[in-house]
Order: structure tokens, then sequence, then C-alpha cells
């Protein structure tokens, strides 16, 4: 399910003779209101909103049902590439996402970026100096074959006054094992200015 979200906004401009100020608005087709925005690149809001939207749809999708046959999902999440021309911290869109994943209780995550120091601990339980009872058990962690992962990529438009950001939000989930795609997912922002003519 593709959702365009559509984000007008109406820019501040400087003139030589001085500075014109423009009433600056977002907005979502059928949202029925308006909030404020002051740039056409992407703001924390911007991906934050897009995180829930992406979330929503693969937790409401006939693939998680599916998926969940046996009890919560359990993915690896990956960084999302960042192929727009502004530099954007895209591990917050992955680490919203996750936590509201999480957060249903009906997705679990393995985290890989700790694997070191995991050895590390359980190495150092290991030595004979814990209990053996209570010391983690080697080979014991669980594995996913469900990778989530995707890219933002952007494309920029200017017709006279006009200028148009495009951005467009795309995330899968892949079966490493089976190398079948499970999910895909698809978001769009746009968002426009156009510039007083004084």
């Amino acid at each position: 399910m593709n959702t365009l979200t559509t984000l007008l906004v109406t820019a501040t401009v400087l003139t030589v003779t001085g500075c014109t100020t423009s009433t600056v608005t977002t907005g979502r087709p059928g949202d029925g209101g308006t909030v404020e925005t002051f740039t056409r690149d992407l703001d924390m809001q911007d991906i934050r909103s897009t995180a829930k939207i992406l979330s929503d749809n693969f937790i409401s999708h006939p693939s998680y049902k599916r998926l969940a046959a046996d009890g919560p999902v359990l993915l690896q999440m990956e960084r999302i590439a960042n192929r727009t021309e502004q530099h954007l911290n895209t591990d917050e869109l992955t680490s919203t996402m996750r936590n509201m994943m999480l957060n249903t209780g009906l997705v679990l995550f393995t985290d890989e970026s700790t694997l070191g120091r995991d050895v590390e601990i359980t190495n150092r339980r290991l030595d004979g100096l814990a209990d053996p009872d209570q010391a983690p058990v080697a080979g014991k962690q669980l594995v996913s074959n469900l990778r989530l992962y995707g890219h933002i990529s952007e494309e920029r438009t200017e017709q006279g006054r006009t200028r148009r950001n495009q951005y467009k939000f795309s995330v899968y989930i892949k079966n490493t094992e089976t190398g079948l795609l499970e999910w895909s997912a698809e978001e769009y922002i746009i968002k426009q200015s156009k510039n007083p003519i004084f």
C-alpha cells in the first residue's frame, strides 16, 4: 500500500528591499489540519511520522499474520541507506520503527551490534568465577532469517517559482534462507514551496 504525503511549504524569502515572510504549513491529505514547517528538507518529525506509518503497515499486513503464525516475528534490523542530497540520520528511522514494533509485543529483534561484547561477557562468566548454573550457554542466541532494510531517495524539480522535493521511503523484509521478499512498503513525502514575485 502506497501512502502519498503532501507537505506544502511557503518559503521565507529575503529581498534586497526587506524581508518577506509567508505562512509555512504542512498537511496530509484527509487529515483536515496543518502544522508549521520551515524547510523543504526532511526533518525529524517527517522521519518519525513515516516510521509510524511503515510500522503500522507491517503489523496490519497479511504477510505479518502469516509470519506470526507461531508467535512474535523475529527480525534483524539493518540500516536504511540514504540516497538523498541531504545529510540524514537514518538511525532515527530504524530505531523509531524498532521501538514502535517492539512496544506492540508482536515483533522481536535480534541485535548484532553488540555481538563482540556478548562474546566477551560470556567468556568471562565461563572462566570458572561465575556459578555455572547461571552462566550463559554458548550457542543459544536466536538468529533471524528475516532482514528489514531499505533506502530513502529524493527527486528535486523546479518550475518557475515553484520548487518541489519528493522523498521516497522504501523498506523491505527479506527471508535470507529462501531469498524471498516477505514484505515491502513505500511512503512518499512531497514538500513544495513557491517563491513570492517580490
